[in-house]
């Protein structure tokens, strides 16, 4: 779907990315190399990877599943190379208090 919002053309898009790590590394890849996500998009979706652990992985505190986030840094080089950004990384930046020694 596109939108005009204020003169800027957006494109808005859903992705589903396979929960099979080599198959969702390799949906990045022609994703990446088609052009098919591009500045000035918005895009949500299930990408079954994050590209920050630190942030977006809650593991149990005492055993239970572990998440193995096979195609995270493929994610993160795909937006990248898109001119994309992820709102939940600049979320967590913004409230992050720095302490100088």
């Amino acid at each position: 779907m596109k939108c005009d919002i204020n003169g800027t053309k957006y494109d808005f898009s859903s992705v589903y990315l396979s929960a099979q790590p080599s198959s969702r590394k390799e949906q990045l890849r022609t994703i990446n190399k088609d052009k098919i996500l591009k500045e000035h998009a918005i895009t949500g979706g299930d990408f079954n990877c994050v590209e920050n652990c630190d942030l977006d992985i809650k593991y149990p505190a005492r055993g239970g599943a572990t998440y193995a986030n096979a195609g995270g840094k493929t994610l993160a080089r795909t937006m990248a190379d898109c001119g994309m950004i992820d709102t939940r990384t600049i979320r967590a930046v913004e409230k992050c208090v720095c302490v100088g020694v």
